[in-house]
């Protein structure tokens, strides 16, 4: 589970004070209702700032715990660490650019936003924090896919290609690998829907000249791309307590799926014998059944206690990196 930080919990919970609890729940219902109609008129949906409060409670743990499960495995990549600059496009409240900064030592963030009160929010929760990289954070109000960009370390886009047409997508991936040095990191609903989206971001940037260095171990045809299936993967978060209030729930947890893509523009080799595992691995009695994405195929092996690697293999998870002659 992820660790959201303390000190931007606590500044979220002085904002949930000025309101009602009742109205902040009528708020996140309203807010949760229109954002899932909203793939087809593309429009802002936060309306109040009641909303964009109640957005702060449940979806920006859920939002900070995807992304940190994404970026979290390149901490052991000095390529990444040595990372100083982020650009953050559809930063929202400045959810990606917390979780990185609370990673590696940035020295310069820039946040692009075009909700112009949802950018309000996000200076204040930066204000005075501990970091200085969010303290000194530039924000831009405007339209992300309009926009110049400079030069960034890394760029990235969480839960944004969902609220564009394609043809939005392609011109604002197009402009954001431009503005590249090392990688770019696209989120997305774990849904079709946001599937479909990085799929599309998959093939145009591989048609660029990207490598990917995660989840795809390879590049080639997607082997998910005409079947019924979707990539995507999941993270358990424990819901704070003002998550669980202002959702009106009581289950001290709960599970964010979501779909992903990191590129980088370092040319890089696959390794054919390297898959990915891309759903819950079945842990029977004496045998794991494993699903596994390897060099455009989806594989079933079944694993013994025989086998040599058997405890090792047994610890992985759904979305862990597993190497094929070991199977």
């Amino acid at each position: 589970m992820s660790n959201f930080p303390e000190e931007l919990e606590s500044k979220i919970i002085s904002l949930l004070q000025e309101y009602n609890l009742n109205h902040l729940k009528e708020a996140r219902y309203s807010l949760t209702d229109r954002y899932r109609e909203r793939k087809e008129n593309h429009k802002t949906f936060m309306q109040s700032n009641i909303e964009r409060i109640s957005y702060l409670a449940t979806r920006m743990p859920a939002t900070y715990a995807s992304i940190s499960s994404i970026v979290s495995p390149m901490q052991n990549l000095e390529e990444f660490i040595t990372c100083k600059s982020l650009l953050d496009v559809g930063a929202g409240p400045g959810t990606a650019s917390w979780c990185l900064a609370n990673l590696i030592e940035l020295k310069e963030i820039t946040l692009v936003e075009k909700d112009l009160e949802l950018v309000k929010l996000g200076k204040s929760l930066m204000k005075n924090t501990k970091i200085h990289s969010l303290q000194e954070a530039t924000w831009k109000v405007g339209n992300i896919v309009q926009e110049n960009y400079n030069t960034h370390d890394i760029c990235i886009a969480s839960y944004v290609l969902n609220e564009l047409s394609a043809d939005e997508q392609l011109l604002l991936l197009n402009k954001l690998w431009i503005s590249t040095n090392k990688y770019l990191i696209l989120v997305e609903p774990g849904t079709s829907f946001g599937f479909g989206n990085i799929l599309r971001a998959r093939d145009f940037l591989l048609s660029n000249g990207a490598s990917i260095l995660a989840p795809c171990t390879h590049s080639k045809k997607c082997p998910m791309q005409e079947s019924l299936k979707w990539c995507h993967f999941s993270t358990r978060l424990q819901r704070l307590e003002m998550h669980r209030m202002v959702k009106g729930v009581n289950k001290g947890f709960e599970d964010e799926k979501y779909s992903y893509l990191i590129l980088q523009k370092n040319i890089s080799s696959y390794d054919p014998l390297k898959g990915r595992i891309v759903g819950n691995p079945q842990k029977h009695s004496g045998h794991l059944a494993l699903e596994i994405c390897r060099d455009g195929h989806l594989e079933k092996p079944t694993i013994t206690k025989k086998h040599p690697h058997y405890k090792q293999i047994k610890k992985l998870e759904w979305g862990d990196v597993v190497v094929l002659e070991d199977v």
